[in-house]
């Protein structure tokens, strides 16, 4: 290693920063900042963005599936094609999101389902996201699956 006219010894001239956040294990899915995710779809090589929020409904339309608490035409956008892409490479985890037969309607829970607390959000921003939702009737537990 060569020595710098300062006295200290040059590494690197590349620096690169991990700006991610602890979450679940997932091989595309990383968090990039308090509140957004990053999954990145392996096969057309491009990545999407979600917001804590996003997640959450994600994570409630998963449970209120599981207990028959939902309607195909309410779905939140994206859901079902999250759901998939997220439920084929989660290789790290059981954890999965439960989708349905979109012809059928038949549930397909899986056995171990995710929830909100397996993100791994500190409870300050779990209790700011259950605040959000207070007029329309959503009821978010932070520490169990709905």
């Amino acid at each position: 290693m060569n020595t710098d006219d300062d006295g200290f010894q040059s590494v690197s001239h590349r620096f690169t920063f991990n700006n991610t956040f602890a979450t679940i294990e997932h091989p595309t899915l990383h968090r990039m900042s308090y509140t957004i995710f990053k999954f990145e779809d392996p096969i057309n090589r491009g990545a999407q963005l979600y917001h804590t929020r996003q997640i959450l409904l994600f994570c409630s339309t998963s449970s209120r599936i599981i207990d028959n608490k939902f309607n195909v035409f309410t779905m939140p956008p994206d859901y079902l094609t999250f759901a998939h892409a997220f439920n084929s490479t989660a290789r790290l985890t059981h954890k999965r999101f439960t989708i349905y037969d979109p012809q059928t309607g038949v549930p397909i829970v899986p056995s171990d389902p995710i929830c909100i607390t397996d993100f791994l959000l500190d409870q300050d921003l779990i209790r700011s996201l259950r605040r959000t939702y207070p007029e329309s009737g959503f009821e978010f537990q932070g520490n169990d699956p709905q």
